[in-house]
């Protein structure tokens, strides 16, 4: 909706908006010759970058290993206590409490501790 000036010698508090790609760089045609170097450079930042991750991956297992084999805990162990296993860097999980739930399991503690015979 364009906006209705009743002054015309008034000037309007916000400049009108000037034509589009005004403020925007001319967009840059690359030769083949150019593309192919491009990518051969993306291409080895890639594969290093890549290098780096395994490496880090192998220094982290190595070290979960050893603090395993120290501490009898298993190596799965150690990696979800590093939060790595699963593919997770960090713990995702909701850690929120379902009231339901948490009644349910009151219940079934306090069964579990007055019935001996049950299995739960």
């Amino acid at each position: 909706m364009a906006r209705t000036r009743f002054y015309k010698a008034v000037k309007l508090a916000r400049p009108t908006q000037g034509p589009r790609g005004k403020g925007k760089s001319p967009r840059v045609i690359l030769s083949k010759e150019a593309k192919a170097l491009l990518r051969g450079k993306q291409k080895s930042a890639r594969e290093r970058y890549h290098s780096d991750l395994e490496g880090a991956r192998v220094l982290i297992d190595r070290s979960a290993a050893m603090i395993a084999e120290t501490h009898r805990k298993s190596f799965s162990r150690v990696l979800l206590e590093l939060h790595t296993g699963r593919r997770n860097i960090s713990r995702s999980t909701h850690n929120k409490s379902n009231p339901w739930n948490a009644y349910t399991s009151k219940v079934a503690k306090e069964l579990k501790l007055g019935m001996d015979w049950c299995l739960f």
